[in-house]
């Protein structure tokens, strides 16, 4: 009689845990979708504020934005990974030892500057670390990505038509730059090249499905393509070069390789036979190799990291006197390298706890591709091409930067998502469905139970 009480209750308790789990999880509460908000929100305020940067309304709306993403985050309730909290606290403690030991000055935009990175650790990395993301949300996601991208191109169409032919005219690239509406024509890229991959995806996905409406992406990728040429950022065009080539060469036969190959070859030869069109891309798109200075920087960089203590190469100098010493010097406000920002504000230290969230995406890549190569190859190109943007941009992962922003969530966090749902089976599953019905009374081994309250 006592045992057939407790198995009722413990019974009881995993229904509950299954109607719980079933709740926080739903379309209301899907956490790529939260993202997606929080990332369309910030750029249209960043594009239509009535006031300047960092001013006094400008950080009441983003803190406002940014605790939107925290009560997002926390209607998920799952377990925390013991070695994710141990990796999170110590970066946590690094970062505040940073704060308060390199900077003089205690305002609101070093607070957002400094603690940004931790907030966004312990929101993905450490609570919703064992989220997971299905096939269904990811097409979803990636739908709502290329719907913002079509809106950017659908504006630089129409109120941006000079550009497009005065950058036909192959005359020059300087002040013809694609842009749409927003401040910087590499953030535009960067937006296009997530949605040319998220077009990749798209197609792949209804090609399992043996569905219609493929052709639909292929010509938007070939739109988004042709877009992230004309903003004439070479950042984005290695990255996307990048993406490509790698995808080729460690992926199966499968139509997305055949459709790129095709590409690739079709490109190089009319290349290859026009001495228009290849005048145009070196002189034009690829301005003629001039570096921008970014040598010149990176020279002085490293420069300034030789000529360091060794304490200060440990710990770095700090975000002010980096940023401020570099202004002297060439007018600019950042290195356009992302691992000698990184190097020289947080040190070897700080660098490590940057490579190690690149390389873990890395092992992402390859558990998915154990289960679903296409998935792991994709993901792993990707990473790649990340890593590769980053050496010519300081668009940084984890930061507070919108485009910094976007690259986390796309490049970083939605692997992580995606390989927990590949390793457990649950990827293919076209439902609405995304957590375990394990009782949340129940320790798992290296693992702990948090139950956020709504």
């Amino acid at each position: 009689m006592k045992m057939n009480f407790s198995n009722s209750i413990q019974k009881s308790a995993i229904k509950e845990v299954k109607t719980l789990e079933t709740k926080t999880t739903s379309s209301k509460n899907r956490l790529e979708v939260k993202l997606y908000i929080y990332w369309i929100l910030l750029m249209a305020w960043q594009t239509f504020r009535p006031t300047s940067n960092r001013s006094s309304v400008d950080i009441i709306v983003k803190l406002a934005l940014i605790l939107f993403l925290v009560f997002s985050t926390f209607k998920i309730r799952l377990y925390y990974s013991k070695k994710n909290l141990l990796v999170f606290s110590l970066f946590a403690l690094y970062m505040l030892f940073l704060f308060f030991v390199k900077e003089d000055d205690y305002n609101i935009s070093l607070i957002i500057t400094y603690f940004f990175p931790v907030l966004f650790s312990f929101l993905f990395f450490v609570h919703a670390a064992k989220y997971k993301i299905t096939k269904k949300d990811c097409y979803h996601f990636f739908n709502l990505i290329i719907f913002a991208d079509l809106i950017l191109v659908g504006y630089s169409l129409i109120f941006q038509f000079n550009h497009f032919k005065n950058a036909l005219k192959f005359t020059r690239a300087y002040g013809n730059e694609l842009s749409s509406f927003l401040i910087s024509n590499h953030e535009y890229a960067l937006y296009l090249l997530i949605g040319f991959q998220s077009c990749l995806f798209c197609y792949q996905f209804l090609t399992d499905e043996k569905s219609k409406g493929r052709l639909k992406y292929i010509l938007l990728g070939i739109l988004f393509l042709f877009n992230i040429i004309l903003t004439f950022s070479r950042t984005a065009l290695l990255g996307a070069a990048v993406l490509i080539i790698v995808f080729i060469l460690l992926s199966k036969n499968n139509k997305i390789k055949k459709i790129l190959v095709f590409s690739l070859l079709a490109t190089l030869l009319i290349l290859f036979f026009s001495e228009t069109l290849r005048t145009f891309v070196i002189k034009i798109v690829l301005k003629d190799n001039h570096d921008a200075g970014r040598f010149e920087m990176w020279d002085y960089g490293m420069t300034v990291f030789r000529e360091s203590s060794l304490f200060q190469k440990m710990t770095g100098q700090g975000y002010t006197k980096i940023t401020s010493d570099l202004l002297i010097y060439s007018k600019h406000k950042s290195f356009h390298n992302a691992y000698i920002q990184v190097l020289l504000q947080y040190g070897i230290i700080g660098l490590a706890f940057f490579v190690g969230i690149i390389i873990s995406s890395i092992f992402n890549s390859f558990k998915i591709m154990r289960k679903n190569h296409f998935l792991g190859v994709m993901f792993l190109s990707m990473t790649i091409s990340m890593i590769a943007y980053m050496l010519t941009n300081t668009t940084l992962i984890m930061h507070s930067n919108i485009d910094s922003y976007m690259l986390t969530a796309f490049y970083i966090i939605l692997p992580m998502y995606v390989k927990n749902a590949v390793e457990i089976g649950e990827f293919e599953e076209f439902s609405t469905k995304n957590e375990s019905i394990e009782p949340a009374w129940q320790f798992k081994k290296n693992a702990i139970f948090v139950d956020s309250k709504e």
